[in-house]
């Protein structure tokens, strides 16, 4: 994928696609993987994902209300958001977590809005 974007060729694409590269090999040596498959280094591009949700909503396929806080206490999990799962907890109205995207249509929609910066 790092590899099509910087294939697009003009300056934003090819210092996005080599972020992309940079953030894998890092990941990599440090030996963070999928849970599920340890070969799997794939990157999740968070911070993205919120923009094209903002430019195309459909991009989400799994959305759900949760409760949620970020955890602001020094410790390891310092910073990350904390997603409460117990039943009892009653859920924020106005708090959703993404839990699936289109990866597909998220990667075109990167792509073309590459081929469009300059």
């Amino acid at each position: 994928d790092a590899q099509e974007i910087i294939d697009i060729g003009n300056r934003p694409a090819k210092f996005f696609g080599e972020l992309m590269v940079h953030f894998l090999e890092r990941i990599t040596l440090l030996g963070i993987s999928n849970n599920e498959d340890p070969d799997d280094h794939n990157i999740a591009l968070h911070d993205v994902m919120c923009i094209l949700y903002l430019l195309d909503p459909s991009i989400i396929t799994d959305l759900r209300k949760e409760k949620v806080d970020v955890d602001f206490g020094g410790n390891f999990a310092d910073g990350q958001l904390i997603v409460d799962f117990r039943s009892y907890t009653p859920r924020d109205e106005e708090t959703y977590v993404a839990y699936g995207i289109d990866k597909q249509k998220a990667f075109k929609m990167i792509k073309e809005l590459l081929r469009r910066a300059n």
